[in-house]
């Protein structure tokens, strides 16, 4: 089956913080607008890297592109995502991820504890334990408001 255009709640634009990304990106967003495509918002993805010894997250590339351009845009800013090493480990060797403790990501404390627990069980509650489930949370949590507005 294919898609309809009424079917079309609208676009997710995703980019990198580098000039180079954002410059694609602005015509993707350009496009949009002139084929009357609805931006539901922008995600600044590979938005630093955590450290899977310290987990301290460090801006590899630069930062805050993608906000920047969301506001020039007047289009919703999303979230930033940052590369984990553990959640590719997550999902390519079904692990739960382990952060050291005390580590705080994105304001909310990592739990050690649970994070050390069994690795038995399914990957999506094993997915609770990561850095990014909070911030794919509130990406998800915003689409859904935009799409019902």
């Amino acid at each position: 089956k294919e898609a309809r255009p009424e079917q079309l709640s609208g676009a997710v634009i995703v980019t990198t913080p580098q000039a180079i990304s954002i410059s694609d990106v602005r015509k993707e967003i350009n496009f949009c607008r002139k084929t009357s495509v609805r931006v539901l918002g922008v995600i600044e993805n590979m938005a630093g890297f955590v450290c899977p010894n310290c987990s301290e997250c460090t801006n590899v590339f630069s930062k805050g592109g993608g906000e920047v351009m969301a506001q020039e845009f007047n289009v919703p800013f999303l979230g930033s995502v940052p590369i984990d090493p553990m959640f590719i480990r997550l999902i390519e060797e079904g692990e739960r991820p382990v952060y050291p403790e005390g580590t705080v990501i994105d304001g909310k404390a990592m739990d050690v504890e649970i994070a050390k627990g069994s690795n038995e069980g399914p990957l999506i509650e094993k997915y609770t334990s990561c850095s990014l489930c909070p911030i794919f949370d509130k990406v998800v949590k915003q689409l859904i408001a935009s799409i019902k507005t």
